[in-house]
């Protein structure tokens, strides 16, 4: 019953690009990223993002899909190595593209997705998704562009359609769990997937008048296997795309709104890590930025673009070096580079939840200290696997520094920790028990920022339930965390868990994990919550920190999540803050986390969720969170040409001004400027 750390070997080492949760779950044997890591008939292929190209004109994301469609593949140094060569000699020796740096994700996408072979293979090199010929547009130039990146989006809904349903406000839809249909001249618009435009759209809705046949084309289907997000009552998709740009057929503002939608493949919605996230984020961001292109060519001029990401993850690098983050700005700054080479610059703002995990006790904190340590709760029946982040801060004026480590895990009911030690970036152990793999300890170098060296410590932990997958099942209970710095003092060290707790609609059965702590106050003496860390609180577990991953740089506009008011309320009530929605980090030099503004994400403590569109026409649903306050926000900036009337100025009583932002939108109120659906 002997606990071990063992060096993870050379031969059963992924590609030091690989993402840890991924790289987990494939010492796992798992085809696919999910929570669980159980089997899956869907297929892995590996795609990979250049964060760093050294030439910007060839700076797009490249995917590289393995051969076999069904082969199981190691992601080992040299099958990456191999396939970056093979890449590297399609190309032309102009556009030649060497990365150093790799970020390797899985792709859980079904042969279909892929164009598969007679043969159920797949076997082709694909790019990021081609232009296209302009967009014919309806009418006049469009006031501006709604771009979404969700999962769950019917592209069909009478919300999305104007002149009585004969025409869809839908300009371009990238579905990209879809059935791929390739392109008679080769020039594929999409890499996998489909791709509507809104010809199609529009025609499908005219021969297809019946609902049921019309989800089916989107993958609704219960003869084909998987699960299919869009035969649910509620679709997260689009109910946010409701909010953001949602109108009846008969208003007339709807033609110069068009919108651009990317829809998540279902398994890539089933991960709450993010981990098999980033491609297919960053794909679809740079596609919904290329169709803008495509629309500002047909009709001659520059349109500003708005995309909302209602998706938040608690896990990875922060400051703005997240690669996701650091995806956008290059994707925001190639994109205006390429408009205003045609027009004038234009504008694109991103819109971004602040997140609902200000209550899920899952960001520690040291400063001043060598040592970072807390308790781990695994919880029982936990199918999912369970990870932590540990963001390390040297101080680093000059030069390469090196970092040595311990890190000790004491399992529940010991008191004898299990020690290991890491003393350079790339380095991997495993965490065994009689010969079973339990966990793996992954220490990554994520570069420099200022005089700052930045290092990440990537913990996972298996599943306390493997079902009967025959893998061994990690004791529930608190696991005593320590990490201790050997010789360097850090400015500070954060650790963050990663939501691992199963989306709505999904059969996995994931337990959220969390820190505990002490001198963690949960209730106050009147036995209410409490929502706000004490004031100067800045080590041990704190609330303070838990803002969405992807919000923290200057580049998206991040919105918290409030009670909604009446309208006549709203002039003598003080916005309050939804408990659950973030706190971001207090101002540091070294940091970036501001909640700009916040909208409804509650119709009032009593009233839960905000009113928008269901799967089908004609449906309405509540859904709550931050993800649904910001396209309310994002719609009033568009309505409002950034000017922005209609917002508070939170005169706030017993709520951090941290957790409110600036302003409040007011969102889905009634008698407002936007035509949001009434509560």
């Amino acid at each position: 019953m002997a606990f071990t750390w063992d060096a993870e070997s050379q031969e059963t080492r992924p590609h030091r690009g690989v993402d840890p949760v991924s790289a987990w779950l494939i010492r796992q044997g798992a085809p696919v990223a999910g929570p669980g890591g159980a089997a899956s008939d869907t297929p892995r292929h590996a795609g990979i993002i250049d964060l760093e190209p050294s030439n910007g004109a060839v700076g797009e994301t490249i995917v590289v899909l393995d051969t076999k469609g069904r082969a199981r593949t190691a992601l080992s140094e040299d099958q990456v190595n191999a396939a970056l060569d093979g890449l590297n000699a399609n190309r032309s020796s102009a556009a030649r593209v060497d990365i150093s740096d790799p970020r390797i994700f899985l792709l859980p996408l079904h042969p279909r997705s892929m164009g598969q072979q007679a043969d159920g293979t797949v076997d082709r090199v694909v790019n990021a998704p081609s232009d296209i010929e302009p967009w014919l547009s309806p009418g006049l130039p469009p006031r501006a562009i709604v771009g979404i990146i969700d999962h769950a989006i019917n592209i069909f809904h009478h919300r999305f359609q104007f002149e009585a349903g004969a025409e869809s406000r839908v300009a371009y839809a990238w579905m990209q769990g879809g059935v791929f249909q390739e392109a008679e001249d080769g020039l594929d618009p999409v890499p996998f997937g489909r791709e509507w435009t809104r010809d199609e759209i529009g025609e499908a809705l005219r021969l297809e008048g019946d609902q049921d046949a019309l989800l089916r084309a989107l993958d609704a289907d219960f003869t084909t296997p998987g699960f299919h997000p869009l035969a649910l009552r509620t679709a997260h998709g689009t109910h946010v795309l409701d909010l953001a740009a949602g109108m009846e057929p008969d208003r007339e503002s709807g033609r110069d709104l068009p919108i651009i939608a990317v829809n998540l493949p279902p398994e890539v919605a089933r991960d709450p890590t993010g981990s098999v996230l980033g491609l297919f984020f960053v794909q679809g961001f740079d596609y919904i930025l290329k169709r803008a292109r495509s629309i500002m060519a047909d009709v001659g001029t520059q349109i500003p673009v708005y995309v909302n990401f209602s998706f938040g993850l608690s896990g990875g690098m922060r400051r703005g070096r997240h690669f996701l983050e650091r995806a956008i700005r290059r994707s925001i700054a190639r994109h205006q580079a390429r408009v205003a080479a045609d027009f004038s610059q234009t504008n694109v703002k991103v819109f971004l939840p602040a997140g609902n995990r200000n209550l899920a006790q899952g960001h520690v904190v040291s400063t001043g200290s060598a040592t970072l340590e807390t308790i781990w709760q695994i919880q029982p029946g936990d199918t999912s696997a369970n990870h932590a982040d540990i963001r390390i801060e040297i101080e680093t004026p000059s030069g390469t520094p090196t970092l040595r480590l311990r890190l000790a895990l004491t399992p529940p009911g010991t008191d004898t920790p299990v020690e290991a030690e890491l003393d350079r970036a790339g380095q991997a152990h495993i965490l065994r028990q009689d010969g079973g793999d339990l966990g793996r300890a992954f220490l990554r170098s994520e570069g420099r920022s200022r005089d700052v060296m930045l290092f990440n410590l990537s913990i996972a932990l298996g599943p306390s339930d493997p079902g009967l997958s025959g893998r061994p099942a990690l004791p529930p209970g608190g696991w005593g965390l320590k990490i201790t710095l050997l010789d360097t003092a850090p400015i500070r060290m954060d650790a963050w868990i990663l939501r691992d707790d199963t989306p709505p609609g999904y059969q996995d059965t994931g337990r959220q994990s969390y820190f505990v702590d002490p001198e963690y106050k949960k209730w106050d003496r009147a036995g209410q919550r409490v929502v706000e860390d004490p004031d100067g609180a800045d080590q041990g577990l704190l609330r303070a920190g838990s803002l969405n991953a992807l919000a923290t740089s200057a580049v998206p506009t991040v919105v918290g999540g409030v009670f909604g008011h009446t309208a006549s309320g709203l002039a003598t009530n003080a916005p309050k803050a939804v408990p659950y929605s973030a706190t971001p980090l207090a101002p540091q030099s070294t940091t970036r986390e501001t909640i700009d503004l916040s909208a409804p994400a509650e119709r009032s403590p009593l009233r839960l969720g905000v009113l928008a569109a269901g799967t089908r026409s004609g449906s309405r649903v509540a859904l709550n969170g931050s993800s649904v306050a910001a396209p309310q926000a994002l719609r009033v900036a568009v309505d409002a040409s950034d000017t922005l009337p209609g917002v508070l100025d939170p005169t706030l009583e017993d709520q951090g001004s941290a957790r409110v932002g600036e302003r409040v939108t007011l969102g889905t109120v009634e008698n407002q400027i936007i035509d949001a659906p009434r509560a």
